[in-house]
């Protein structure tokens, strides 16, 4: 029975309270150690420090304590880590481009589910006027976007996974199990996207 590890980052000063950025590592945690969980928070922070010149004043991230543990095959939980939690808050000042505007950092994974390739993203709030031009990123943006991808996809025991979620019937039986893929690379986008929600 393989398991992840699903590390939260909660956001304040975001338009919208309690919002969350979700990452899995594996691929599989089914025996491992509090400092192999704490690495992974770590690289979660790492990735966020990469960013903070590019994240406006006020908007501050903190890692959730609990790490919870899950079932990869039916989304069951199966057991949490206490961890250490890591914070900061973007330092850029000036002007912020509309709130549904988001930086994106696009995983790849060689990993094929359901006839097609895995791939994850994750969002980045609060960009900046200042980090815009002609309507899209300026290079150093996406410059701290590819870095904060390379401190995510650091060497650990354990590595960043894209979770294919499992289908459940509505009595709760399995219909079609979850499956992780590996990430191999991630990259910033050149241009910015929109962020309608952030998925638990």
């Amino acid at each position: 029975m393989a398991q992840i590890a699903r590390v939260r980052t909660q956001w304040t000063g975001t338009p919208s309270a309690g919002s969350l950025s979700t990452h899995y590592f594996g691929p599989d945690v089914s025996v491992t150690t509090l400092p192999d969980i704490q690495a992974c928070v770590d690289r979660v922070r790492d990735f966020w420090v990469a960013m903070i010149a590019s994240i406006q004043i006020g908007f501050t991230w903190t890692t959730e304590a609990a790490v919870d543990v899950i079932n990869v095959t039916d989304g069951a939980l199966t057991g949490s880590f206490n961890t250490a939690t890591r914070t900061g808050q973007g330092t850029q000042a000036g002007d912020g481009l509309p709130a549904q505007t988001q930086g994106l950092i696009r995983w790849n994974s060689a990993t094929i589910a359901d006839g097609h390739r895995l791939r994850g993203h994750t969002y980045i709030p609060a960009p900046m006027e200042g980090d815009n031009t002609l309507g899209v990123p300026v290079a150093l943006y996406v410059t701290r976007g590819n870095n904060g991808a390379a401190a995510m996809l650091a060497a650990g025991t354990h590595q960043l996974v894209i979770w294919h979620r499992p289908i459940l019937a509505p009595g709760g039986a399995v219909t079609r199990a979850g499956s992780t893929g590996p990430v191999t690379g991630g990259a910033c986008q050149p241009v910015w996207s929109v962020l309608r929600s952030r998925r638990p």
